[in-house]
């Protein structure tokens, strides 16, 4: 199994009633980085798994057979691909909003309008998931410059 691509499934399951704790792992594979993978499905053993199930299947792409809900609840019905994957790169915009940040943005303490979730001035930041500094290929010291040459607030 290519360790890279692999998206491992870890379920901590505790008893309310005897206090026991059971950790279940397993790794699938999706065979390519747009397509879903397949895994199966506890809800039957443990129906309060069927909405992590759900949300684990849209954000990562892993289906779940036994699980029979297929409509998007966290994401619009028209989204394309899985975001929570380390190989999705999010679109340049969607329905006409741009997703964009300026380059070398990587610490909360950067971002004009406070850290990413934060409600700053009174507006709401957005940010990538997973980026790295050599992901972006300049990393930034925190300066009046970006990298990209531009001068900030």
């Amino acid at each position: 199994m290519e360790i890279d691509r692999a998206l491992v499934l870890t379920y901590f399951i505790r008893s309310s009633t005897t206090g026991d704790q059971l950790i279940l792992r397993g790794s699938v594979m999706p065979p390519s980085a747009d397509a879903y993978a397949e895994a199966q499905s506890v809800v039957a053993s443990w129906p309060m798994a069927e909405r992590m199930e759900n949300e684990v299947s849209e954000l990562f792409g892993i289906r779940f057979e036994g699980n029979h809900r297929k409509t998007k609840s966290m994401l619009p019905a028209d989204w394309i691909g899985f975001p929570l994957r380390k190989s999705y790169v999010f679109p340049a915009e969607y329905n006409g909003i741009l997703h964009a940040r300026p380059v070398g943005q990587t610490s909360p303490d950067e971002f004009p309008m406070g850290a990413p979730g934060s409600l700053g001035d009174g507006g709401m930041a957005m940010h990538g998931l997973g980026d790295s500094d050599t992901d972006l290929g300049k990393q930034w010291d925190g300066g009046d410059e970006d990298p990209s040459g531009g001068v900030l607030p």
